[in-house]
């Protein structure tokens, strides 16, 4: 008869802070490159209005997700996971 052997995981966390650091500069250009064409399509105070409302809306999405995250401190897996404590009967 077979058995099944059921081993314990663990995610590893591995990433150094240089591998974050070479991940994060893709950001800084497409930001930049994004600005120009966005500036000269909407004009400058249309461009403005655009870009803080991303800001305000990224930044309540960041105190949202932070909140859910402080709630379930020890779930790991975003907010699909977070989402499925909080709802599930």
């Amino acid at each position: 008869m077979a058995t099944a052997v059921i081993e314990e995981r663990e995610l590893l966390k591995t990433i150094s802070w240089f591998d974050g650091f070479v991940v994060a500069l893709a950001n800084p250009s497409f930001l930049i490159t994004a600005l120009g064409p966005s500036a000269f399509s909407l004009g400058g105070w249309g461009a403005v209005i655009v870009w803080t409302a991303s800001v305000v809306i990224g930044a309540l999405h960041n105190y949202i997700y932070s909140e859910i995250a402080a709630i379930f401190p020890m779930l790991w897996g975003g907010i699909a996971i977070d989402a499925h404590e909080a709802w599930k009967r």
